[in-house]
């Protein structure tokens, strides 16, 4: 008896960190919960799309994490890259950098990339700045 909504935000066609709106509904329409995590007072214009190289990001975030690449894994897949998505290595294990924005204040986002790194028994995500190399 129950509906829901869930909106994500996006800026020309890539993902904002954690931006995104969930809202229950009750049967007759009235709201139940809301849970709103947009990045507030953005001006999508005047933003940056300037993302880099995605390379320098997995190499700052297996600094980051103390990893070690074996031969291979760390070159670019161009097979299995599509679209924001950017894969190094093969496999199900390979490493993904990914474009999105990250809000930093409210009106600011910056350009930056979300590195998965696999691991004998753990997985890190390390979120990158495209135009410095800070972690975020």
């Amino acid at each position: 008896n129950m509906g829901y909504a869930h909106l994500e935000q996006e800026i020309n066609g890539i993902p904002v960190f954690r931006g995104e709106v969930k809202a229950g509904f009750t049967a007759d329409g009235q709201i139940v919960r809301v849970i709103n995590n947009l990045a507030p007072g953005l001006d999508y214009a005047q933003i940056s799309n300037n993302f880099g190289d995605p390379q320098d990001a997995v190499v700052a975030a297996a600094g980051h994490i103390e990893h070690q690449f074996k031969a291979g894994e760390a070159e670019r897949n161009a097979n299995e890259s599509k679209g924001n998505k950017v894969v190094f290595g093969k496999g199900d294990w390979a490493t993904t950098a990914e474009k999105m924005y990250f809000p930093t204040e409210p009106g600011v986002a910056v350009p930056a990339w979300r590195v998965l790194i696999w691991q004998p028994v753990d997985a890190f995500y390390v979120i990158v700045d495209a135009r410095d190399g800070v972690l975020r």
